[in-house]
């Protein structure tokens, strides 16, 4: 099990380097990949697209905690800013683009796309990376998701039926089927299993990173002669489409004011050397969220351990395990916290001291 941690640990943070190194591959050596999704047998069958696309979004529900939603409701305008932002903005770009640079319909449909759909755990990962607003990032990405059934289809509708056929119920339809109905199964997953799924978690970047490779691998194969007539168009299009989102994106939070949360610590801390200490339950915190805590000048961090006795914590009503607490620990050390303490109860009922050793153990 240790072992997969390593690896996943690996793959996700190389998983860019990874994608490219597979697209290099699909692109020529093409029968690495042309077998995804061919009805030969049953695992050619069973390894399609959009059941790889379904893994990948099981996955991301894995991950989701209502927690995450929480940032509606106390920064709404930082989450409607920027969904808006995500359904406006990057839908615009790529119309623009794809008048611009004279687009044949194939392939103004790809870029369309993928202006309209919503941000994803990359997204995350990205913000994670960049030291930006994890917390904010999560939400939005969440909402976004939810958004997308309705608005994915009305947006790629408006912008392009009169290029080409666009059936929007069909759209909607199939966006549930392969992203919403698999996140809600993982939501619950989560929710109802949370023993089994913080273990997972932890070899979920494999598992991902595997999926999405194999679904870059497979789209790249059979197109290759399309991508090579069209590679440095295509590529140019999506380089140009980031980079005007990244601008676009950071003039809006600038003009409405949005706070950065690097800008935080200025603010709060006027005294140097002082001490700004976040209080936290084990189960509501990970590394990415404690990294972006981190950023924003927090610089120490205290658990709500309890006990290391599962037993103990159930009759407590605590919703965490000591699995938990230990990965919230690994995860502070990761995100850079030094200074790091764990609230433990003392005199507990049919609490003996051998427990209380474990639990400083």
């Amino acid at each position: 099990m240790e072992t997969l941690k390593k690896v996943s640990k690996f793959v996700g943070k190389y998983m860019a380097f990874i994608v490219v190194a597979v697209a290099v591959l699909a692109f020529f050596v093409p029968a690495s990949f042309l077998w995804v999704g061919k009805d030969w047998n049953f695992v050619t069958r069973l390894v399609s697209v959009n059941n790889l696309l379904m893994v990948v979004m099981f996955g991301m529900g894995l991950t989701l905690k209502l927690e995450d939603f929480k940032v509606v409701f106390t920064r709404p305008k930082d989450v409607v800013v920027g969904v808006a932002a995500q359904f406006l903005i990057m839908p615009l770009l790529a119309f623009l683009l794809v008048k611009v640079f004279s687009l044949p319909p194939e392939l103004a449909v790809g870029v369309m796309l993928v202006g309209t759909c919503p941000g994803g755990t990359s997204s995350n990962v990205m913000t994670f990376l960049a030291k930006g607003d994890v917390a904010l990032s999560v939400g939005m990405t969440a909402c976004s998701t939810v958004l997308a059934p309705v608005l994915t289809p009305a947006l790629t509708w408006l912008y392009l039926h009169e290029t080409v056929t666009v059936d929007p119920v069909s759209m909607f339809t199939s966006i549930v089927k392969i992203v919403i109905v698999p996140i809600a199964l993982g939501f619950l997953v989560n929710k109802f299993f949370g023993k089994f799924t913080q273990a997972a978690v932890e070899v979920l970047p494999l598992v991902s990173v595997a999926a999405i490779v194999t679904i870059v691998g497979a789209v790249v194969a059979p197109n290759q002669q399309k991508l090579f007539a069209n590679g440095l168009l295509i590529l140019g299009v999506v380089v140009l489409h980031n980079l005007l989102g990244y601008a676009c994106g950071y003039g809006v939070g600038k003009a409405l004011k949005l706070l950065p949360k690097h800008r935080l610590k200025s603010r709060t801390m006027t005294r140097a050397g002082a001490e700004i200490t976040l209080e936290a339950n084990p189960e509501t915190v990970d590394e990415a969220k404690l990294a972006g805590f981190r950023a924003a000048g927090v610089n120490r961090l205290s658990l709500g351990v309890q006990t290391a006795d599962d037993e103990s914590l159930s009759r407590l009503g605590r919703p965490h395990t000591a699995a938990q607490s230990r990965a919230a620990l690994a995860a502070a050390k990761a995100a850079g916290f030094e200074n790091i303490t764990g609230d433990i109860m003392l005199a507990l009922p049919h609490y003996t001291r051998g427990e209380f050793d474990r639990t400083l153990a």
